[in-house]
C-alpha cells in the first residue's frame, strides 16, 4: 500500500489492488464489501472496486468504523494512463466532500470546491506514483 497522505482526519492510498484495501486495515468485511468476492471478482479479471471514500474500520472489526477520520482509496489496476483517470480521483474526492460538510447537499458549491481542492492538492502525487508503478512495471517485461 502506498500512503499519499496520513494526517489525524484522513489517508489517501493506492493499492496493488482492492484486496490490499482489506489487509491494511485487517479486515474481512467493510462498507458492505468483503475479502472473498474480491479475491473473486479479481480472479474474474475485474478490479472489484476502482476507488473508495468511506470511514476507517476499526481493526479486526468489519461492522464498527472510526468516524472521526476517514480514507480515500485508489485501485492501482484501475488506472488506465488516460483522461478517465482524471474523472476516478475527482470523483472519489468529491466523496470527500460530501464527508467533509456533513453530506448537507444545500452546501453543492463547497462540496465540489472541496473535491477539486483536494484533486488539485494531491493529483501530481498520485499521477507520479501510477506512472512510477507503470514504468516499473515495463522494466520488468523486457
Amino acid at each position: 500500500m502506498e500512503i499519499i497522505h496520513k494526517s489525524d482526519e484522513f489517508e489517501v492510498l493506492i493499492g496493488d489492488d482492492a484486496a490490499t484495501l482489506f489487509e491494511y486495515y485487517n479486515v474481512s468485511e467493510m462498507h458492505g464489501l468483503n475479502f472473498r468476492d474480491c479475491v473473486k471478482r479479481m480472479k474474474e479479471g475485474g478490479t472489484y472496486i476502482d476507488g473508495l471514500c468511506n470511514f476507517v474500520p476499526i481493526y479486526n472489526n468489519p461492522c464498527h468504523y472510526d468516524y472521526s477520520k476517514w480514507f480515500v482509496f485508489f485501485n492501482l489496476q484501475a488506472f488506465q494512463r488516460n483522461h478517465k483517470d482524471n474523472g476516478l480521483v475527482q470523483h472519489e474526492f468529491t466523496h470527500a466532500g460530501f464527508k467533509q460538510y456533513a453530506w448537507d447537499v444545500s452546501r453543492e458549491e463547497e462540496i465540489i470546491q472541496y473535491g477539486e481542492d483536494m484533486y488539485n492538492k494531491f493529483y501530481p502525487e498520485i499521477r507520479r506514483y501510477v506512472n512510477y508503478r507503470y514504468y516499473q512495471s515495463q522494466k520488468m517485461v523486457e
